[in-house]
């Protein structure tokens, strides 16, 4: 079993942390950042993953693009 994570484990981390509303700003800024700095991580499940997030609700747009710097439009 590979140690990378995959789309579901990057959705499921970021529903982890949107859940929490008192601590919900700084958990996803701490999740975005080990994700994106996760250099074992593929960034199509990078994107995949915060696409689940958004498609659910889970998290905004605003959100994905403060925290994952516009992952899903491949903008930096």
């Amino acid at each position: 079993m590979s140690d990378s994570f995959t789309s579901g484990h990057v959705f499921q981390a970021i529903l982890g942390a949107a859940v929490y509303p008192e601590n919900r700003t700084r958990l996803l800024g701490k999740v975005a950042e080990g994700l994106q700095n996760d250099r074992m991580l593929d960034p199509v499940f990078l994107r995949e993953g915060v696409q689940k997030a958004l498609d659910v609700g889970a998290i905004t747009r605003e959100e994905v693009e403060k925290y994952f710097n516009g992952v899903i439009t491949g903008h930096p």
